[in-house]
């Protein structure tokens, strides 16, 4: 809510004129350049600020032009951000990430995840890897209605060693995956993505106890809207 007053007395008539409200749409924003120490901290101002946890840890020359990135090894590291939806009918992930590896036997491993498991409609939604037609390509989900939508890239095969910027967007209408800005694949999906205050959020991997999933490489710049 807000309130408009024209500054006025009563009984004098108020100038014309015009103002603009500026909502924050950012729920986190992950740039991941404190160098040092176990805390991702937020800059949207929502206070999602998140915990290394396993052993991930800030690593400086990257090699992406940014102060400090995070290093995950594959096996138990991840960001914990704790408790958060994104709440309306729009949604939007995306983040930096250079794999050393793509592990798992689907090389599966996950970028933001929001999930209790590993099946499909265990994800509230997610970004991430999986195996496709003998490549490595992008991968969504996301929950609406109580049932989640996987998309696959049509293309965009990813190798090792190499920075890649990934997005998953959902505008109340349509599910589209992005690869260093082009689209790579989309499809139809009504509605608002699911809430659930019981699931938390995890980047590079599933949240804890949710099925492992562990990215082996660098994250950085990590935006959820």
């Amino acid at each position: 809510g807000f309130t408009v007053a024209d500054g006025g007395e009563d009984g004098v008539r108020p100038s014309r004129g015009e103002f603009t409200i500026l909502a924050n749409p950012y729920v986190a924003v992950l740039p991941l350049d404190e160098g040092s120490g176990s805390v991702a901290g937020d800059v949207s101002g929502n206070g999602n600020d998140g915990v290394l946890v396993g052993g991930a840890s800030f690593e400086a020359s990257s090699g992406n032009g940014s102060p400090s990135a995070v290093r995950f090894d594959g096996v138990d590291d991840s960001i914990d951000l704790g408790v958060l939806d994104v709440s309306g009918s729009g949604l939007t992930l995306a983040t930096w990430f250079n794999g050393d590896s793509f592990p798992g036997t689907s090389n599966d491993p996950r970028l933001i995840s929001k999930a209790t498991g590993v099946a499909a409609d265990d994800h509230v939604f997610m970004l991430g890897t999986v195996n496709s037609g003998q490549e490595i390509r992008l991968r969504a989900r996301v929950r609406v209605g109580g049932t989640t939508t996987t998309l696959i890239a049509d293309s965009g095969a990813l190798a090792t060693g190499q920075w890649y910027h990934a997005a998953v967007t959902h505008d109340g209408n349509t599910l589209r995956l992005y690869l260093d800005g082009t689209e790579v694949g989309s499809t139809g999906l009504s509605g608002a993505v699911d809430i659930d205050p019981s699931v938390p959020v995890s980047v590079g991997s599933q949240p804890a106890g949710a099925g492992g999933r562990h990215f082996d490489g660098l994250i950085d710049d990590v935006h959820i809207l």
